[in-house]
């Protein structure tokens, strides 16, 4: 048997010879050599890439392995209360009251949101309140969500609020939530009406 450097002669010398002359082809002899050298690298390639990996894992951090990094999506941490998008100033009222709207976060809006009454399982949306860009309610300022006189200005307001709604005379006492209107970024709050 040969050792390995021969075969490998023996291989070179059969591809890169013409066939029945036992002369050496220059243009086989080259693309043969560029055809190993790219097996070469491939290969060195390839062990580079496991060594690096195995690597990692070797000193990989201990919180690599924890679930709670390697969630779909960051989880809140229950310790922390996050910021509210939108205050309500005061969050219990009766009916015909007027409330004040805050920002902390200085969230773009426009002049529309709605109330909503809490349900069995969801919400049900129940009335439009209206403000204006002076921050004053608009002179019609709520509507019934099925009115068909209800019409959307494309107005954005942004900053830290003072924004005023007045909460329908005819809601009826319950559980509610108050949202920006028609926002991509819809933020709610809660509003208890007495």
């Amino acid at each position: 048997m040969r050792d390995d450097e021969s075969l490998g002669q023996l291989y070179r010398a059969a591809i890169t010879t013409v066939p029945d002359s036992g002369a050496v082809d220059p243009a086989r002899a080259r693309a043969t050599t560029r055809k190993h050298q790219t097996q070469r690298h491939g290969a060195a390639a390839g062990l580079l890439a496991a060594a690096l990996l195995a690597g990692l894992l070797v000193v990989a951090p201990p919180w690599l392995g924890s679930s709670r990094y390697l969630t779909a999506a960051p989880q809140p941490d229950p310790t922390v209360a996050a910021e509210p998008a939108m205050n309500i100033d005061p969050s219990a009222v009766p009916p015909g009251a007027l409330i004040t709207l805050h920002f902390p976060t200085g969230l773009r809006r426009g002049l529309y949101f709605s109330l909503e009454s809490r349900q069995a399982t969801d919400w049900r949306l129940d009335y439009y309140l209206v403000t204006t860009t002076d921050g004053n309610p608009a002179r019609r300022p709520w509507y019934r969500a099925d009115d068909p006189d209800m019409v959307f200005f494309d107005v954005g307001i942004s900053g830290p609020g003072g924004e005023k709604v007045l909460i329908p005379d005819v809601a009826t006492p319950g559980d509610y939530q108050l949202c920006i209107a028609g926002s991509k970024q819809t933020a709610c709050s809660a509003l208890t009406i007495t």
